[in-house]
This record gives C-alpha cells, structure tokens and sequence, in this order.
C-alpha cells in the first residue's frame, strides 16, 4: 500500500513538471502583452525615424532648390545690371559735360580754379566717371598747372553727346558698348563721336572718347 502511494505521489510530480514544461515553452512561443507592446514600440520608433529622415531630406531638397532659385536671381540681376540701355546713356553721357563744366564755370575773372590746385587732383575727380586715360587727356589738354593754382586754357571745349539726338548702342566683345552719335555745326563741322563704356563693379565708366571727321 505504502508502494502504491509513492508511485501515486511520483506520478503526479511527474505530470506536474511536464504541465509546467509545456507552459514555459508555450508562454516562449506566444510573447506576453508586455513583450508584445515593447516590440511594437520600437517599430513605430523605426518607422517614425524614418519619416523624419525622408522630411529632413525633402527640406534639404527645398532649401537646395531655393538656393538655386536665388543664385539664378542674382544672375539674371547682374546680366541685366551690366547690359547698357538708351535710358542708362541719356543718364551717364551727359555727366561728362556737366562734371567738366562745373570746374570751368568755379575759375575767377583770370581763369584760376577755386576747387582744384594741381592736374593730379583734378585727374582724380574726372576719373570718378571715366577711366584714367580719359581723365588725363581732359585734366592736362584744357587746364594748366602754375605756381600758384589751376588755370582754365582758353580754348573750345569737348565736342559733348547730346541726349535730345539719335544715337546708336554698338555690343563689343567683354561686356564693352559704344555709343556712337553724329553730330553737325558750324564750330566742329561733321563728325561721328564714338564713345565706349564699360561697366566696373556696378558703376559704369566712359573708357574712351573719339573723333571721326565725316567732312568731305
């Protein structure tokens, strides 16, 4: 009888260990909630993350394009800046002969400049709309250096463009034009004035200046 029970008690621990057996390895095959919901978590975080990598590249897009768009704008503003129009002639052309004018109208009854007392600084202004060259040839052919100050030559003065007559703008090579205008008087007789102007760092500036005598 005392057999019997042991075989009893030995079967039932036996049963017992092999239902705790198969929960443990079913409890393995099917995750607990817990486990289920931390899985989850972290793909929607991959997901997410992923998401937020495709937004920073579409903004990395936009902000490249928009940086394109800009430096496209800015082209087409230089372009625009550095073609030379009618109305950008009528505007600078005339600066010449009110520029020089101004320094001979300051001379006093003897012919003595007031603002001015030697070539080079007269050079200077001239230069501020025409290149050197030009200011030079202006300074040195229609003034004189003395001792004592700047003196105005007597003489006729540039044949100066005139805003209110036909004109032409001719391209050259190297973003250089030339307004070219005839012009006719009894002082100059017939001649075809050629002026070129080149723009430099936005402003522009009359390069050089020339004569052609059309008399026949």
């Amino acid at each position: 009888m005392y057999k019997i029970a042991l075989s009893l008690v030995f079967l039932l621990t036996l049963c017992a260990c092999t239902a705790s057996g198969d929960d443990a390895t079913q409890n393995k095959e099917n995750p607990t909630t817990e486990e289920q919901a931390t899985t989850e978590t972290g793909n929607n975080n991959e997901q997410n993350d992923g998401v937020e990598n495709n937004e920073e590249d579409s903004d990395g897009s936009d902000n490249e394009s928009k940086d394109n768009d800009e430096k496209t704008g800015e082209t087409d503003k230089t372009n625009e800046d550095n073609t030379l129009t009618n109305e950008t002639v009528i505007n600078i052309l005339p600066n010449l002969e009110k520029r020089f004018m101004t320094v001979v109208q300051s001379a006093d009854e003897n012919g003595k400049i007031s603002n001015f007392s030697t070539i080079e600084e007269l050079t200077r202004h001239f230069s501020e709309i025409m290149s050197q060259q030009v200011a030079r040839a202006y300074a040195t052919t229609y003034f004189q250096e003395k001792g004592d100050g700047l003196y105005v030559i007597a003489m006729d003065a540039p044949t100066w463009f005139k805003a209110d007559e036909p004109f032409e703008i001719s391209q050259e090579k190297g973003g250089t034009y030339t307004v070219i205008q005839e012009q006719q008087n009894e002082m100059i007789g017939h001649v075809k004035m050629y002026y070129t102007l080149v723009n430099t760092n936005g402003n522009w500036i009359v390069e050089d200046i020339r004569q052609e005598s059309l008399n026949q």
